[in-house]
């Protein structure tokens, strides 16, 4: 098998090499300036970092490290010490652990190396299954998407707030696991992780220079999360009808010129609804974006919590649903897919009655704005 990773020079020395794939003597008690244990230490770490890797186990690190059909023999015993030592930790120990700072693994480690010194007398291996987290390095990594997070936040109350996917994509330059990123901002307080109804997480990183744990995520971050999820919703919709909106005049355009009055007329309904649409989900985005900007300009919580609580009074008054944005696009979706079929009968008369059209499950407000366009349109010249 061929190696991933740069090996050290002496890999191609038999004679050193034989020394180290050896096991360590029965008796033998390992100290840090052991020879052996220096060299695969150095290249456990070394060949890691190559590989982005941040975790493994003991299979896979021998199969790693076979050289010429052999794996270390002293490899077990090398990573008891590497666990004692805090250079690696169990994944369920690493996990479990209530840190507070990058450097505080308290008790637990403690315990860890009377455990150690038991396995040092009896010889106790380890499972080969067993998941080690290389610690120094998913700190590094943490610390990493911490920093590529700070550079992009503008207003604490706002940015620090992020979703499922957005924290994903924070992530996905790293090649750790997303689940021990999150666990290790967790233990130094940078992060918090709750779930929501819809069962995504919903994260917050604490303000960039706080020294404080961060507090338990509210139900009125959630709700300023969800404001900025509909107004990033609601910019891409107005951007999309747009762009529709654009096109369906530009076909229109192309029949007039052809002579096509019945179906240069469809054409310039659709246009119209979906100016129509941009108009209205720009005054909603108006309204959104004013509220948010309240909360960021808040320098505290108490006052955060007073911008979110009016904006969302105010919302409701002027009847502006942010659960229902998605609800309006699918059905003008709808609404169109059935517009050519529509518009033709309306074209030739042939719908005296609203509910002919009730009956293909066409909206009261798309017939509406089918007669108006089409009274419109009427009135409308398409001198060649």
């Amino acid at each position: 098998m061929s190696l991933t990773f740069a090996p050290p020079e002496e890999w191609e020395d038999e004679e050193r090499m034989g020394y180290l794939f050896a096991p360590f003597p029965p008796d033998h008690i390992l100290s840090e300036n052991d020879d052996k244990l220096c060299f695969w230490r150095k290249l456990i770490l070394s060949s890691s970092k190559q590989l982005n890797k941040v975790s493994f186990t003991l299979s896979e690190m021998k199969a790693r490290l076979a050289r010429k059909g052999l794996t270390p023999a002293c490899l077990a015993k090398v990573l008891n010490h590497l666990e004692a030592t805090r250079v690696v930790q169990k994944f369920e120990n690493w996990s479990s652990s209530p840190a507070s700072s990058w450097s505080d693994w308290g008790k637990q480690l403690l315990l860890q190396g009377v455990s150690y010194a038991w396995q040092q007398v009896v010889g106790i291996a380890e499972d080969d299954q067993t998941k080690y987290i290389i610690v120094d390095q998913i700190k590094e990594v943490a610390k990493s998407v911490l920093c590529t997070h700070y550079d992009t936040v503008q207003y604490e109350t706002t940015d620090n707030l992020l979703n499922e996917a957005e924290f994903e994509a924070l992530c996905n330059t790293h090649a750790a696991s997303l689940r021990y990123i999150e666990i290790s901002l967790v233990q130094v307080g940078k992060l918090q992780i709750s779930t929501r109804h819809n069962d995504k997480k919903i994260y917050k990183f604490a303000r960039r220079n706080s020294t404080k744990k961060e507090k338990e995520i509210s139900s009125t971050d959630e709700g300023i999360l969800r404001l900025k999820e509909v107004t990033a919703k609601l910019l891409q919709q107005v951007s999309d009808l747009t762009e529709k909106s654009e096109r369906a005049m530009d076909k229109c355009r192309e029949l007039v010129a052809a002579k096509q009055k019945s179906s240069a007329r469809r054409w310039l309904r659709q246009s119209k609804m979906f100016s129509k649409q941009v108009e209205t989900k720009e005054a909603m985005l108006t309204n959104l974006q004013a509220l948010l900007t309240k909360i960021q300009m808040a320098e505290t919580d108490a006052l955060v919590l007073e911008a979110y609580q009016a904006g969302i009074i105010s919302l409701k008054d002027m009847t502006i649903d942010i659960e229902k944005v998605d609800q309006t696009m699918d059905e003008l979706e709808e609404v169109l897919a059935n517009s050519n079929e529509a518009g033709e009968a309306l074209s030739e008369g042939y719908c005296a009655n609203v509910n002919c059209f009730a009956k293909k499950g066409l909206s009261v407000l798309y017939i509406r704005t089918i007669r108006q366009e089409f009274s419109w349109i009427s009135r409308a010249s398409f001198h060649q």
